[in-house]
C-alpha cells in the first residue's frame, strides 16, 4: 500500500432497514471500485424484519474483517439514531454518511480521491456531495441553493408530476459561481452521500437531531453548519447514482408521514422557536432594561444600586 493512500481513510456509515438486496448490491460496488482510498464500513441496522436483510448482515460479520462492523440495534430508533450510534464506532478522522441504495462505478475511484483531498484541505468545508442521477438517467437533486417552505413544496410537488424542475435546478446550479476548487456552495444537501471531517461532526454539528425519526435530519445538520459559518458544497464534476430509497418504498405512507412530521418539528426548531425565544429575551431583558435607564434619569443617572 502506498504512503499516499495510506493517508485517505474514510469510515462509511450506512443505516439499513429492510434493506437487502440493495445495500450488498451497494457495498459490493464500493469494495470493486474505491481502491485508492481505505474504508471502514460501519452498517448499523434498525432492527429489521426482514429475513434476507439479517443473512446478509450475518455473513458479512462472519467475515471477522476489522474494517466491516455490522451493528444490529435492539429496537428502529430512526435513522438519526442510528447514525449516531454508527459514528461512536468510527475509527478513522473522515467520515461518510451513505445511503444504502447509492451506487458507484469505475469513475468513482478518482472522485472519492478527488473530494477527500479537497476536504482535508478545505477547513472552511463542513461537508462535500457529488451530484445525483436517478438509475433512469434522470438528475436526482440533492441540494438546495437556496431554501424556504415554498420552494420546498415547490419543489417536492412538482417532481411528482414531471422531471422539469430537476432539469431547471440543474440550470440554476450551473448559473451559482464556483469557487477555485470547481465547488458550489449550497444551502442544504440530501444526506445520502455527507463527506465530513469526524472533528466537525462532534464537536460543530454534535450529533443528528435525534428528535427526527426519518427525514430532515441531513437538512439540520446542513442548517448547523451554515450557523457556524462552514459551507455545504457540491462537488459537479462527480455523479453518482441514487436508487430513490428503494427499502422506503415498501411503507410510503409511513415514510412519507414521518418525513411531513420532521419538517414541522424543523421549522419549530429553526424559525418558531427562535422568533419565540427573541421575543421573550426582549420583554425579559429589554424591558427591564428600559425601566433602569428611566430610573437613572429621574435619580440623575445614578446606578441602580446606589
Amino acid at each position: 500500500m502506498s504512503d499516499i493512500k495510506s493517508r485517505r481513510q474514510i469510515s462509511l456509515i450506512m443505516v439499513t432497514y429492510n434493506s437487502y438486496p440493495f445495500f450488498e448490491d451497494a457495498l459490493n460496488l464500493l469494495q470493486r471500485h474505491i481502491v485508492d482510498i481505505d474504508i471502514e464500513y460501519i452498517i448499523v441496522d434498525n432492527k429489521s424484519p426482514d429475513k434476507e436483510t439479517h443473512k446478509c448482515l450475518d455473513d458479512l460479520k462472519a467475515q471477522n474483517n476489522p474494517l466491516m462492523k455490522v451493528v444490529k440495534l435492539d429496537n428502529n430508533s430512526g435513522y438519526s439514531t442510528a447514525m449516531n450510534i454508527g459514528v461512536n464506532y468510527a475509527s478513522f478522522d473522515t467520515i461518510l454518511t451513505f445511503d444504502n441504495d447509492v451506487f458507484v462505478d469505475a469513475d468513482a475511484n478518482a472522485y472519492f480521491v478527488e473530494m477527500y483531498d479537497l476536504l482535508q484541505k478545505n477547513l472552511d468545508y463542513g461537508l462535500i456531495s457529488p451530484l445525483f442521477n436517478k438509475e433512469d438517467g434522470t438528475p436526482d437533486i440533492n441540494y438546495f441553493i437556496k431554501f424556504n417552505i415554498y420552494t420546498m413544496l415547490y419543489e417536492r410537488f412538482s417532481r411528482i408530476f414531471s422531471d422539469k424542475s430537476k432539469y431547471d435546478s440543474l440550470d440554476k446550479l450551473s448559473e451559482q459561481p464556483k469557487d477555485d476548487n470547481g465547488c458550489i456552495g449550497v444551502r442544504f444537501v440530501a444526506g445520502q452521500f455527507f463527506l465530513m471531517r469526524k472533528s466537525v461532526y462532534f464537536n460543530i454539528v454534535k450529533g443528528w437531531d435525534t428528535r427526527y425519526f426519518l427525514g430532515v435530519s441531513d437538512t439540520d445538520v446542513c442548517e448547523t453548519l451554515n450557523f457556524y459559518g462552514l459551507k455545504n458544497v457540491i462537488y459537479p464534476k462527480a455523479n453518482l447514482v441514487h436508487g430513490g430509497s428503494k427499502s422506503n418504498n415498501r411503507a410510503p405512507f409511513i415514510v412519507t408521514f414521518e418525513n411531513y412530521k420532521t419538517f414541522a418539528q424543523y421549522i419549530l426548531k429553526w424559525n418558531i422557536f427562535p422568533f419565540v425565544r427573541t421575543v421573550l429575551y426582549r420583554i425579559l431583558f429589554s424591558l427591564p432594561a428600559y425601566l433602569e435607564m428611566q430610573f437613572r434619569k429621574v435619580n440623575n443617572n445614578k446606578n441602580v444600586s446606589d
